[in-house]
C-alpha cells in the first residue's frame, strides 16, 4: 500500500462519507463495529487488488474457461492480443504481455500452465489447445483467472442482467432502464457475499456512471433521453467473456437452489458431507 493510516483518520474518513454517524472509537455498538470492519476489509481487498499483477498465465486461464471446448492456438494468440487491450483500457498492471509479441506470450503460458491443466492436440490442420475438465483442474484455472476477474466484475454482473430480457429487447427495442436497473441490483444483491465490488452507498447514482463508462467505452447504448439501454452485436466476444466471470457462480446457486426445492418435496434431510456429495 503506499502509505499508512491510523483508526482515527480512517473513522473520520467514513464520516465524511456518511458511512458512519457517531464520533470516537470506544463503544460503539456491535452493529456500527461490523459496519466498520466490512467497510474496512473492502477498501483493504480494493487496494490489494488495484496493486495485482496481471500475468498471461491467468489471460490464458481466463480465455480457456470461457471456451470449454478448446480453440485453435491461432485463435487464442488473436484473444489474448484482444484480451490485453480490454485490460489496458481498463487500467491493470500487465506484465509479461508485450504489445506485438502475442504469439511468444501465449507459448509461454502455454508452457508455464503445462500438462497438468492443460491439453495440447497437434495435427497436420492447426495445433488446439483446451482445459482439462476435471473440477480440481477447473478450480486452479479459476484461481489463475482471479488475477483478473476484478476489472471486468461489475460489467460482467450488469450484462448478465441484460442477457434476461428477450433478445428484442436487448438488440433492437432496448431495454427500459428502470427494469434493467432492478434486475442489475437482484444480481449484486445475491453475488455481494462472492466478492467486494459492487454498488455500494449510492447504488442508483454508481449504476449510471458505470453505464456511462461503459457507453463512453463503446461496449453498450444507452439512450437517456428515451431511458433504453441496448447491446452492441459487434461486442458479443466481449459479452460471452464478461459472462463467464459470472455464469459458474449463478449456476451454483441455480443448481443448489433446484435441490433444496427437491428436498420439500422428499421430505428428507441430508448431514452437511451428504448434501455436498450429492
Amino acid at each position: 500500500f503506499e502509505k499508512s493510516f491510523t483508526l482515527t483518520s480512517y473513522l473520520t474518513e467514513l464520516r465524511q462519507k456518511n458511512v458512519i454517524l457517531v464520533d470516537g472509537v470506544k463503544n460503539f455498538e456491535p452493529e456500527i463495529r461490523d459496519t466498520i470492519t466490512q467497510s474496512l476489509v473492502r477498501d483493504v481487498y480494493k487496494e490489494w487488488n488495484a496493486n495485482l499483477v496481471v500475468m498471461p498465465t491467468s489471460m490464458v486461464a481466463a480465455l480457456l474457461l470461457m471456451n470449454r471446448r478448446g480453440m485453435s492456438e491461432e485463435e487464442l494468440i488473436e484473444r489474448m492480443d484482444w484480451l490485453r487491450g480490454e485490460l489496458s483500457v481498463r487500467g491493470a498492471n500487465l506484465m509479461g504481455v508485450e504489445q506485438g509479441y502475442p504469439r511468444a506470450t501465449v507459448e509461454n503460458a502455454v508452457e508455464l500452465l503445462g500438462k497438468s491443466f492443460l491439453t495440447q492436440q497437434k495435427n497436420i490442420f492447426e495445433n488446439s489447445v483446451s482445459a482439462k475438465l476435471d473440477y480440481e483442474n477447473i478450480l486452479m484455472l479459476n484461481y489463475y483467472k482471479n488475477f483478473l476477474i476484478h476489472h471486468f466484475w461489475e460489467e460482467a454482473v450488469v450484462v448478465c442482467s441484460f442477457l434476461s430480457f428477450s433478445q428484442i429487447q436487448m438488440w433492437d427495442e432496448g431495454i427500459p432502464f428502470e427494469k434493467a436497473y432492478d434486475r442489475s441490483t437482484f444480481l449484486f444483491n445475491l453475488l455481494k457475499e462472492e466478492t467486494v465490488y459492487g454498488f455500494e452507498r449510492q447504488p442508483l447514482e454508481e449504476y449510471k456512471d458505470l453505464l456511462q463508462t461503459m457507453t463512453r467505452a463503446g461496449n453498450l447504448l444507452h439512450d437517456e433521453e428515451k431511458g433504453i439501454i441496448k447491446l452492441i452485436r459487434q461486442k458479443e466476444m466481449l459479452y460471452s467473456f464478461l459472462c463467464s466471470m459470472v455464469w459458474p457462480t449463478l449456476e451454483t446457486y441455480y443448481l443448489t437452489a433446484v435441490f433444496l426445492y427437491s428436498m420439500k418435496y422428499k421430505q428428507c434431510s441430508y448431514t452437511e458431507k451428504s448434501f455436498l456429495d450429492q
